[in-house]
């Protein structure tokens, strides 16, 4: 990664958001399945629960995994 980084930083930096986006939507689903709590999403993305409630604002994802 390193290496694309350095070579063509657009492509690496569009590499990391792809990335960061896959690993968002895996822990998203896990969230919503209450196989993971809120905390440990937050955990997990490297995060506060506070960051994560505007990161799926800004994405306009439920801010809750309770059912209804």
């Amino acid at each position: 990664m390193k290496d694309v980084l350095d070579r063509d930083p657009a492509k690496g930096q569009e590499w990391l958001r792809a990335g960061f986006e896959a690993r968002l939507s895996e822990l998203y689903n896990d969230w919503q399945a209450l196989r993971i709590s809120t905390g440990r999403f937050a955990e997990l993305m490297g995060i506060s629960v506070w960051e994560l409630n505007d990161l799926l604002l800004a994405r306009g994802l439920k801010l809750t995994n309770l059912p209804g």
